[in-house]
């Protein structure tokens, strides 16, 4: 299964934590049962299930400087110091697989319900 590595495509170079690396797979769309590519992040906070009426497009102009980004989503999140609203990015799902596409495995474009992986600090 092919992994990326979102610290390269997103540009992040300083020092990852010793904890850091967690592999979220993503499943092939035309055969569930079967993993379609990896995405190695730093860490994942939240699995949270989303309405789509919430999620807003992204501004005029960001997907020239970041093609990932497919739309934004405002969300309150539980800090240590307490309940703080945050602007969460909507991964391009097609963008994401485009990275990657196995051998054999025919590309599909994503329904707008498709998942997000979503990061939250």
């Amino acid at each position: 299964m092919p992994v990326i590595c979102a610290r390269q495509q997103f540009g992040v170079f300083y020092q990852p934590r010793p904890s850091d690396g967690v592999v979220l797979v993503l499943r092939n769309p035309q055969r569930p049962e079967l993993p379609l590519m990896g995405w190695r992040v730093d860490d994942l906070l939240a699995v949270a299930d989303i309405d789509r009426r919430d999620l807003q497009e992204s501004p005029r102009g960001l997907h020239s400087l970041a093609p990932w980004v497919r739309g934004l989503l405002a969300m309150q999140a539980n800090t240590a110091h307490g309940n703080v609203a945050v602007l969460v990015q909507w991964l391009d799902v097609d963008w994401l697989t485009s990275l990657v596409q196995p051998a054999g495995v025919k590309a599909e474009k994503s329904a707008p319900s498709a998942a997000a992986l979503v990061t939250v600090r």
